[in-house]
């Protein structure tokens, strides 16, 4: 399974045609997310291997999530990547294109490939299909401990702490109105 939008740097072409390169070597491919011209027609030619669910309902993706051999996440760049880490955290072991933000989330957690090239993606696949059940438990287990290091709560804490300890300088000729953390200020114009 493969979640995200449809975007270029998403590398649906790329995932797709590594996946048909594998043929029955590795399970059917679902891919979940907005629809993109030309994708479907691509997944079509897939042989029917290819399953396009576009967007689904959060209680529905947590039982996708719950429901696939594997994830897979071609992503060219990415500025954080939360559906491997959904993943992870959900016993989804994670395949996983060595790009952008992902080695350092995800670590040591993944089996990873080359996004650019379609061949390494499905090298990985392939790879990952032929996997005995002790390194997939293995991988599974990674996962769920890498997750544990990122909380969407204490992210948030995190960030209000650094917003609230961030000192303001007014500029000349403004006025100021207290500020939602407690006693600082800003200018007014700024405010929501």
């Amino acid at each position: 399974m493969s979640v995200g939008n449809r975007s270029p740097n998403k590398n649906l072409r790329g995932l797709i045609a590594a996946h048909a390169a594998c043929g029955s070597k590795v399970p059917p491919l679902v891919l979940v997310g907005g629809e993109v011209p030309g994708i479907a027609t691509q997944a079509t030619a897939g042989g029917g291997r290819i399953k396009m669910l576009g967007r689904v309902p959060d209680g529905d993706l947590r039982g996708l999530y719950e429901g696939a051999s594997a994830f897979v996440f071609a992503a060219l760049h990415e500025g954080f990547g939360i559906p491997p880490l959904e993943a992870m955290q959900l016993g989804v072991p994670v395949i996983c294109a060595r790009s952008g933000a992902m080695p350092e989330v995800l670590r040591d957690a993944p089996l990873w490939f080359d996004p650019k090239d379609d061949e390494d993606i499905a090298r990985a696949m392939r790879a990952f299909a032929h996997l005995e059940s002790g390194k997939r438990s293995a991988m599974v287990h990674s996962g769920q401990k890498q997750a544990q290091r990122y909380c969407w709560r204490e992210s948030a804490r995190v960030l209000a702490q650094a917003v609230a300890g961030v000192p303001y300088q007014l500029p000349a000729g403004k006025q100021a109105v207290r500020g939602v953390f407690g006693s600082e200020t800003r200018p007014a114009e700024n405010l929501f």
